[in-house]
């Protein structure tokens, strides 16, 4: 079973996207009339970008659960694959991006009148979830530790994680902003949800909450085949189920990245949020 043609990498603004972001999109985006209730997702992708739009589309419909797929709730405009009718959707709008903050295709985020939630994930994690993306979706012959060196040097979607991680950092304080750790998520859904709401400006009462925390399980969106990305024929496996959704867990990159690997993250951890306080969570129990 192969996987579809690899899209190539092609350089707008400065940073590496896949050819399916395209110049005229961004274009578009620059046009778009934004509203002080939109709300956009974003994060370095495979962050936690899908488990966050999941939350946030049924906070939007206050826990009621139906049958419209993720990709249309919360849609991609950068993605020339989307051709949504972005003003046409019902407020509050959710969007998400994977661009960095200085990038972003509508203006500076601060510019803005939108709301903006920020997803960061510990780099480790992200690099084993990003390998197993692309080696299911793209590049069934790609190699563990090829891929490793493409990561560190941020030859891969949307480029360097560091430095999308550090364009959305100094402004995670921003009233307009709010910035979450994947680690976070997993360890207190119930308080994501809460927080997630109370920044949208949509009250829930308790058992709504509770309800949304159930939703949005990693079990639960696994075999939600509205949320799991299973309409996508190349992230199927043998028994037709969706793959998107791997493992979520923290901790996981233990079980691939040798210990020179481990190390060489941690040293460019160091050089690169020297000064800045932000640590990552790499904590295996929860």
């Amino acid at each position: 079973m192969s996987g579809l043609p690899l899209p190539t990498l092609h350089v707008l603004s400065g940073l590496k996207v896949p050819r399916f972001v395209q110049q005229r999109k961004l274009d578009e985006l620059r046009d778009l009339d934004l509203y002080p209730d939109d709300v956009w997702i974003t994060a370095y992708p495979k962050c936690g970008i899908t488990w966050a739009s999941q939350i946030a589309r049924l906070i939007k419909n206050r826990g009621v659960q139906n049958d419209v797929r993720l990709d249309v709730a919360v849609p991609w405009p950068e993605n020339i694959l989307h051709e949504e009718k972005l003003g046409e959707l019902s407020q509050p709008r959710l969007l998400k991006s994977h661009f960095p903050y200085h990038l972003f295709p509508c203006g500076q985020p601060h510019t803005t009148p939108c709301k903006y939630i920020y997803v960061t994930r510990n780099p480790k994690d992200t690099l084993v979830s990003l390998f197993f993306f692309m080696k299911q979706a793209w590049e069934r012959d790609l190699e563990w530790d090829d891929f490793f060196e493409r990561f560190m040097k941020g030859d891969v979607f949307y480029g360097d994680y560091f430095d999308n991680l550090l364009s959305w950092l100094p402004h995670k304080d921003d009233k307009n902003m709010l910035f979450l750790r994947y680690e976070d998520m997993k360890k207190d859904l119930p308080q994501t949800v809460s927080k997630i709401a109370s920044f949208m400006e949509i009250e829930l009462q308790d058992e709504t909450i509770a309800k949304i925390v159930e939703l949005t399980t990693f079990k639960t969106m696994k075999g939600d085949n509205t949320a799991n990305l299973s309409w996508l024929k190349n992230m199927k496996d043998e028994k037709g189920e969706g793959k998107f959704l791997r493992k979520g867990v923290v901790g996981d990159w233990k079980n691939f990245l040798s210990a020179q690997q481990s190390a060489e993250i941690d040293t460019k951890c160091t050089e690169k949020l020297k000064d800045t306080g932000f640590e990552f969570d790499y904590d295996t129990t929860n």
